[in-house]
């Protein structure tokens, strides 16, 4: 499920990026760089960090709920093998006793 999830979200970067790349080579025909004031740069820094902020948390958040779940499933299985073997061992025992 992560690997499918991490390979998810790297094609869908890799669709923004070219995406993106598309749009200002076909579309914006100015191909250099726009100058900014150092207001525009900061405000631009300041949305950019925040951006990727809230998408560490969101991943992260995504990251811990999938391992929270995986060792979930791989208790459950343990359980559900242990309750297997405990009920062999019962049901083995019980036809010793009936035997004896």
């Amino acid at each position: 499920m992560v690997k499918k999830l991490g390979g998810f979200f790297s094609i869908l970067g890799l669709l923004i990026f070219l995406g993106s790349w598309l749009y200002h080579r076909l579309i914006n025909e100015n191909t250099a760089a726009t100058v900014m004031t150092a207001e525009q740069a900061w405000e631009v820094g300041i949305y950019l960090t925040l951006s990727f902020l809230f998408l560490g948390f969101f991943v992260s958040t995504l990251g811990i709920a999938l391992v929270q779940e995986v060792m979930a499933e791989r208790r459950g299985r343990d359980m559900e093998k242990k309750f297997r073997a405990k009920s062999r061992y019962d049901k083995i025992i019980e036809q010793e006793e009936d035997g004896a």
